[in-house]
C-alpha cells in the first residue's frame, strides 16, 4: 500500500489552519480517498470563499487547501470516495501576472472499483 508523504514540519498548528497539511515544496505528495469539501470564508467581512479538502489517508484524515484558482479545477474532477494522488508542482504565473499554486491530480481508484 502506498504511504502518504508528509512530515510534522508540514502540519500547521496555528490560527484557522489548525491541523492542515501544507504543500510547501515541489513534489510534496498526498495520497488518499476524497471525503469531502468544506467552503470557508476568506475573511470575516469577505464574500470570497476557498475550499478545504478532506482526504482519508493511511495516517488518518488530512485536510488541506490548494488556493482559490486551483479550487475551480479540483471541483470539476474530484468525486467523493475516489482515491487520488495530489502532487504540488510549485507556483506558476497566470496570464494576468498573479501567482497560483500548480498541482497534479491523479485518479488512482474509483469508488465503484473499491467496492468490488
Amino acid at each position: 500500500m502506498e504511504e502518504t508523504k508528509h512530515t510534522d514540519r508540514k502540519m500547521l498548528i496555528t490560527g484557522t489552519a489548525e491541523g492542515m497539511f501544507k504543500f510547501s515544496e515541489e513534489n510534496d505528495t498526498l495520497i488518499g480517498y476524497h471525503v469531502g469539501i468544506e467552503k470557508r470564508k476568506q475573511g470575516l467581512f469577505s464574500r470570497r470563499t476557498y475550499n478545504v479538502y478532506t482526504f482519508d489517508t493511511t495516517t488518518g484524515l488530512i485536510k488541506f487547501t490548494v488556493g482559490s484558482a486551483s479550487d475551480r479545477q479540483f471541483e470539476q474532477h474530484l468525486k467523493q470516495g475516489d482515491r487520488y494522488r495530489v502532487t504540488f508542482l510549485g507556483q506558476k504565473v497566470t496570464s494576468k501576472g498573479h501567482k497560483m499554486n500548480n498541482f497534479s491530480l491523479e485518479l488512482l481508484l474509483e469508488a465503484k472499483e473499491r467496492e468490488v
